[in-house]
């Protein structure tokens, strides 16, 4: 859900509006209205959605392999574990 989403992000309910209307016009979101709770606005990835996110997450991933300046190699590991326990990801072993 669309607020649900702006809560884990941390930003407010209009900014996620305002990139949710991005996101739409660029057709890679679709909104649509749960019939159990028409207050509430569902998002879901369109395909062209999915592909642009399939062609990035490799990249956007391996990011996380490189050990952060500063820190050592176990050091990293632990700071990405809490990063990711703290805004409910879940933990790599």
């Amino acid at each position: 859900r669309q607020g649900a989403l702006a809560k884990r992000l941390m930003i407010k309910r209009a900014q996620m509006t305002k990139l949710v209307q991005a996101l739409t016009a660029r057709k890679l979101v679709q909104r649509s209205v749960p019939a159990d709770d028409r207050r509430g606005i569902e998002l879901a990835l369109t395909p062209a959605g999915d592909a642009l996110v399939a062609a990035h997450a490799p990249r956007f991933l391996a990011q996380g392999d490189a050990t952060l300046p500063g820190l050592s190699a176990g050091e990293t590991r632990m700071l990405k574990s809490l990063l990711a326990k703290t805004v409910g990801l879940p933990v790599a072993p």
